[in-house]
């Protein structure tokens, strides 16, 4: 979805809206793909560019892609389902006769996927100065669904923890990315007080929500930026 135009080199991050894993995609937010440089107004995409799909059916979603500003913005054709999943795929045009070329870079080729209206989901974890930071799929509101105090439920290596507190620290993953104003800006819920000597490279975080959802994700020693880095597309899938 993100094209360069050949022999240009970008002055700004590109990136896509919204990220790999998303799940409070609301119905009527269309999907962006930031470019680094401006495509000709006068020119149609091209239609191998971008496919969206429906997860649950298997069908193609119809919808419109323009240009508009540095962005390719996708619409569907009706709002996106609540309850949904729809995946994306961008893929690098093929090449036409008497139009600008255009080239993906390889951060933005292949698939990718997002929910509509849909809790919260663990997504990544990883150690950082001893403590346990998490990553999820939107934000994580405490039991009564008013705030964003607590987590429900957590288990690592054997230990559950309820209503685990996460007013230690919110880690802003912006500084690899981009502020409020230019970009996304997300954060990691870092979790203190978690023993971790049993933790090693095989150990699940598994955390469940007030509605009884269950996600899991490896911890990693890897830094959370880069994970989050991936999922908004700024850096090429692992």
């Amino acid at each position: 979805m993100l094209l360069w135009l050949a022999g240009c080199v970008p002055n700004d991050p590109s990136f896509v809206e919204p990220f790999d894993g998303q799940t409070n995609v609301a119905p009527d937010d269309p999907l962006l793909v930031h470019l680094p440089e401006r495509y000709p107004n006068e020119e149609l995409l091209p239609d191998d560019l971008v496919t969206v799909v429906d997860l649950e059916s298997g069908g193609l979603v119809e919808g419109l892609a323009i240009y508009e500003d540095f962005v390719v913005v996708f619409e569907p054709d009706e709002p996106w389902r609540v309850g949904g999943r729809y995946g994306w795929a961008v893929s690098q045009p093929l090449g036409e006769a008497r139009r600008p070329q255009l080239t993906v870079p390889p951060s933005l080729v292949g698939e990718a996927s997002f929910a509509v209206g849909v809790e919260p989901v663990l997504l990544d974890a990883t150690l950082f100065q001893g403590e346990l930071c998490l990553f999820f799929s939107g934000p994580v509101r405490d039991g009564d669904g008013s705030g964003g105090a607590a987590l429900h439920q957590l288990e690592v290596a054997g230990l559950v923890r309820s209503d685990v507190p996460t007013t230690a620290r919110e880690v802003a993953l912006s500084d690899t990315l981009l502020s409020d104003d230019d970009g996304p800006r997300e954060v990691a819920r870092c979790v203190p007080s978690i023993d971790l000597d049993e933790v090693g490279p095989d150990t699940l975080a598994r955390y469940t929500s007030p509605s009884g959802t269950t996600s899991a994700a490896p911890v990693r020693t890897a830094k959370i930026d880069r994970r989050v880095a991936i999922r908004h597309r700024f850096a090429e899938p692992e």
